[in-house]
């Protein structure tokens, strides 16, 4: 499986959120609510989706519990910004229904899955079961996420998706 380490800066999403568990997959419904807004998206980084989890604590494929909930959003990356200077807050990306997320950037081991969605565990076991073990680095507590090219189908044997797991030294 083809990997590199990359050192992301702060991203900036827009998109839409639920909070989930691997027990209760809405990932299907936060798509579908999401896509109807993607047309009116302006200042997108590029042509690229965004998967991202968040969890409530470290990831831990050792002791995962699969009722354990976190918080998913389906977006975009949007290209840097000039904050409003009294504010704070972004008025280029707007758009009711979608909210603003930061990615807080940092080291990730960037993996490319091969594959329909329906074998996106078998990348987890490489990941976390070969790679991590003999690898310098440990998951560190931020953002996990996949970049889903435009396009991307769940179901199709060829899709290509990048996983991007935060780390740090051991």
């Amino acid at each position: 499986m083809e990997n590199r380490i990359e050192k992301l800066e702060p991203t900036t999403i827009l998109g839409k959120s639920m909070e989930m568990s691997l027990a209760e997959d809405k990932t299907q419904a936060l798509w579908q609510s999401f896509g109807p807004f993607v047309k009116n998206i302006e200042n997108r980084k590029d042509r690229n989706f965004v998967s991202l989890q968040k969890f409530n604590s470290v990831f831990d494929p050792k002791n995962f519990d699969p009722n354990a909930p976190f918080t998913k959003w389906a977006g975009v990356a949007l290209q840097p910004a000039i904050e409003d200077g009294n504010t704070g807050q972004r008025h280029d990306c707007l758009i009711p229904g979608l909210s603003l997320y930061e990615i807080q950037g940092g080291m990730y081991a960037v993996f490319t899955h091969v594959g329909p969605a329906s074998e996106f565990r078998r990348s987890m076991e490489f990941i976390f079961g070969e790679w991590f073990p003999k690898s310098a680095y440990r998951v560190d507590d931020r953002e996990h996420f996949e970049v889903l090219p435009e396009g991307y189908r769940p179901d199709d044997p060829n899709a290509q998706e990048e996983i991007w797991i935060p780390i740090r030294n051991k």
